[in-house]
């Protein structure tokens, strides 16, 4: 029985890809989901390598997104849990391990694990972000709680709930599908192992290339989660989201400040 889905989208990561496909392995309880997705680099031939090691693997022959992709991957994944893992990330084999043994052994249906953070893709220590174990309600989210890579999730929860990510979002994805699960279900059970996920930062990403068409897609897509049916604590969280970005540094400077 496959216990586990590691899905793992790639777009142009031939420098790092190997270290992060290395980090993980196949076995009866884990699968993982290699998705190229319209690749330009040497990245699928990298990818090819993995069938044998028993890895499922993928291509997009254009490119369909980091959503489009995911869920994809989710579409395609066997296993009672799901995880996402950036594909310039590493996820060490006994930290496997202990994801699976807390998803047994919590009843809720998104777990998030603490993680050590390096910078640029090297193995110069940053930071570690570690919440103390609990379970955290819309009132006290964890730190990182809005992101993707960081979580398991119960798959048939997200099925069930038609959970998805949206497509075309060019910014904040993560936050949004999270959100969507805390409709759901209001809480995140954070378990406070550390050396689970090595994440590594990258200057070039999104987060780190903001501008004003980014952050105003985002508003909008919080905008429109507002305006479903949705339990008045529920809206609120969603409108303190809102607030905390608009107050953020990149809100300030690409919308209030004027810039594009």
């Amino acid at each position: 029985m496959i216990k586990l889905s590691i899905i793992i989208p790639v777009y142009n990561e031939e420098p790092f890809l190997r270290r992060c496909l290395d980090s993980v392995y196949a076995s009866d309880e884990v699968e993982i989901i290699v998705i190229d997705d319209g690749s330009t680099d040497d990245s699928w031939k990298i990818c090819e390598e993995y069938i044998e090691k028993g890895f499922r693997v993928f291509r997009h022959l254009s490119n369909w997104g980091v959503s489009l992709t995911r869920n994809h991957g989710i579409c395609e994944a066997h296993g009672k849990y799901i995880t996402f893992l950036d594909s310039d990330d590493e996820m060490s084999e006994q930290g496997i391990k202990n994801m699976l043994y807390y998803a047994e052994t919590t009843n809720i249906p998104v777990i998030q694990f603490n993680h050590s953070r390096y910078y640029q893709r090297t193995d110069v220590y940053v930071t570690k972000y570690k919440n103390p174990r609990g379970e955290y309600r819309y009132e006290k989210l964890p730190l990182l709680w809005c992101m993707v890579w960081n979580k398991i999730y119960l798959r048939s929860f997200i099925i069930e709930n038609m959970i998805s990510f949206k497509d075309r979002l060019p910014f904040g994805e993560d936050e949004l599908f999270n959100l969507r699960c805390l409709k759901v279900q209001p809480s995140i059970y954070c378990v406070d192992e550390l050396n689970i996920i090595k994440h590594f930062e990258n200057q070039n990403s999104i987060v780190h290339t903001l501008n004003k068409d980014k952050i105003l897609g985002q508003a909008e897509a919080l905008t429109r989660l507002l305006r479903e049916d949705c339990s008045d604590d529920f809206a609120e969280l969603v409108r303190k989201v809102l607030a905390e970005h608009w107050a953020s540094e990149p809100y300030k400077s690409n919308i209030r400040g004027g810039l594009s």
